[in-house]
């Protein structure tokens, strides 16, 4: 994901719509990667200004986690900040590193692994009998000798008693 530094605040709504909707619709692991550009954000002790809060808000309502821990922008004289995020709803994310910036960038690279177990499915198909075309089946059926026995027995009368 990407938010601009200059985002509006409609654009932030929809940024936090948009990861509550992937959290609540979606089963399964969730990992979110990217360039959130909010700047003042305490991430000892998640705080921060409005926007910030209703950012920091979301992320507790899903119940992510936040995984980046150091400064991922460093310019000049300015103070580093922590603008690329990874959030995932469990702990798995390893091996997180921090590698040098790619050509004249002023933003670190993040390399890491994910720890998640695939639990191999089975696929079973499942025939969908609403579908079928049973017009045409009566009519093959008549059509073999099989079926005109098993009709010319089943309309034989019941015996009256």
């Amino acid at each position: 994901m990407y938010r601009s530094p200059s985002s509006s605040c409609d654009n932030d709504v929809k940024l936090t719509d948009t990861i509550s909707y992937i959290c609540n619709k979606f089963k399964g692991h969730k990992l979110i990667v990217g360039d959130f550009n909010y700047c003042n954000i305490d991430w000892k002790f998640w705080t921060g200004g409005n926007d910030e809060a209703k950012f920091l808000s979301c992320l507790r309502n899903n119940f992510l986690l936040q995984h980046v821990t150091e400064p991922t922008r460093f310019r000049a004289s300015d103070e580093p900040h922590t603008l690329d995020l990874i959030l995932s709803d469990e702990n798995f994310i390893s091996d997180l590193s921090y590698l040098s910036p790619v050509g004249k960038s002023d933003r670190v690279v993040l390399s890491f692994g994910c720890k998640i177990g695939i639990i191999p499915r089975n696929n079973s198909y499942k025939f969908n009998f609403m579908k079928g075309n049973y017009n045409q089946l009566r009519l093959l059926m008549c059509k073999t000798e099989c079926f005109r026995l098993w009709g010319t027995l089943s309309s034989e009368p019941e015996p009256s008693s």
